[in-house]
C-alpha cells in the first residue's frame, strides 16, 4: 500500500512517495466485550457469535521532507502543519497492485510530529510522523470510479460508482455484490417508469402488426408507486430485514433511502420532503449495510407501471 494524498482542491497534500518510510492502520483492531462469570470457566461474550465492533480507526504515516535550502524546508513544514486545520477529508492510498482502484477513508489529522535535531541536519532532511483518526474505520473503492481534479468523485460520489439501474416489478429478486471485505452502506433510489411501448400515431391495417410487436395504442398511462418495500433475503430465502414505504411516488419523482445517513427523502414535484412519516421497518434493522459478497433483495409493493431501482454503493474494505 502507498499513501497518495490527503484532502482535495485547495486543501490537498500529496505525500512524498520516494521518502514514505512506513504506514499502518488499526482498521482490523476490534473491541470485544467478554466478562468473567463467578464460578465458571471462561466468560460471557456480549456479542455472541457475531464479530466485535471495530475501534476508532487510526492511520500513521512516517516520511521525510527533503529540501535544498532552509527556506524551502520552512515552506514544506508549513504545508504539512496546514493539514491540522482541514477537518475531515478523504485520505487516499493505492493498493499494492497499481492496477487496482485507489481506496479512501474519511479521516482527520490527530497529531503531527516533526522533531528538529540541530546536529542531525533536519534543516534539510526532516523526519515527519502524521497520525490520522477515522470515525468510520473502512476503506472505500469502486472499479471504474470517476474522479474530478484527481480526488473528488463525480456528483458527490452518489451516482457513478453504484450498481446500474434496473427496472423491477412486484416480487422480483435482485443480487448486489460488494466486492470488498467490509460491510458498506448503500443508497437506494426508487423511480416509477411507464411499462410497455405506446404509440399515438397509426394507420388502418396497423393494429394487427402493432399487436404482434407488443406495442400499445394511445397515451402511456402515468406511472406511480403506491407503496414500495424491500426485503433482504438470506441464501436459503429467509427474511433478514424488511422495510416498507406507504406513500406514493409519481412519475418524475424519486424516493431515496440513504443507509449511511439513516435518512428517507421523497423528492416530489413539490420539493424535497421528509419520507419518515410513511416509512416502517417491518423486520430487522431498516438500514442494514451490504455485506461482503452477494446480497439478495426482493422487491414488493403496488406499482402502476414498473420501478427503476438503483442501489448505489462503494465497495468496503478493512
Amino acid at each position: 500500500m502507498t499513501f497518495i494524498r490527503f484532502g482535495s482542491g485547495g486543501r490537498s497534500y500529496a505525500f512524498p512517495g520516494a521518502t514514505l518510510h512506513a504506514s499502518s492502520d488499526t482498521f482490523a483492531s476490534l473491541a470485544p466485550q467478554t466478562t468473567p462469570l463467578p464460578g465458571l470457566s471462561g466468560g460471557f461474550d456480549f456479542y455472541g457469535v457475531g464479530p466485535a465492533p471495530a475501534v476508532v480507526g487510526q492511520i500513521q504515516l512516517s516520511f521525510t521532507l527533503v529540501a535544498l535550502t532552509r527556506s524551502e524546508m520552512t515552506a514544506k513544514r508549513d504545508a504539512v502543519r496546514a493539514m491540522a486545520r482541514w477537518g475531515v477529508q478523504r485520505l487516499w492510498k493505492q493498493p499494492t497492485d497499481p492496477d487496482d482502484p485507489e481506496r479512501f477513508c474519511f479521516a482527520r489529522v490527530a497529531s503531527i510530529s516533526m522533531p528538529e535535531q540541530h546536529g542531525g541536519q533536519t534543516d534539510l532532511h526532516q523526519p515527519v510522523t502524521v497520525t490520522f483518526q477515522a470515525a468510520d474505520p473502512r476503506w472505500y473503492s469502486k472499479e471504474n470510479l470517476w474522479y474530478l481534479d484527481g480526488s473528488l468523485t463525480l456528483d458527490g460520489g452518489r451516482t457513478v460508482q453504484g450498481a446500474a439501474a434496473v427496472e423491477v416489478e412486484d416480487g422480483d429478486i435482485i443480487t448486489v455484490t460488494n466486492a470488498g471485505t467490509a460491510p458498506t452502506p448503500p443508497r437506494i433510489q426508487i423511480e416509477p417508469v411507464a411499462s410497455g411501448d405506446w404509440i399515438t400515431e397509426w394507420f388502418i391495417g396497423d393494429p394487427y402488426v402493432i399487436g404482434m410487436e407488443g406495442l400499445f395504442i394511445g397515451e402511456a398511462p402515468d406511472a406511480a408507486v403506491q407503496g414500495f418495500g424491500l426485503r433482504r433475503l438470506s441464501e436459503d430465502g429467509r427474511v433478514q430485514s424488511e422495510w416498507f414505504w406507504l406513500g406514493t411516488v409519481r412519475e418524475g419523482e424519486q424516493l431515496i433511502v440513504d443507509h449511511a445517513a439513516c435518512r428517507v427523502r421523497h423528492e416530489s414535484t413539490a420539493g424535497s420532503l421528509n419520507g419518515y412519516p410513511d416509512f416502517y421497518a417491518t423486520a430487522g434493522f431498516a438500514f442494514p449495510p451490504l455485506e461482503p459478497g452477494e446480497n439478495r433483495f426482493q422487491v414488493f409493493g403496488t406499482f402502476l407501471g414498473k420501478v427503476r431501482l438503483t442501489i448505489d454503493f462503494l465497495d468496503g474494505w478493512i
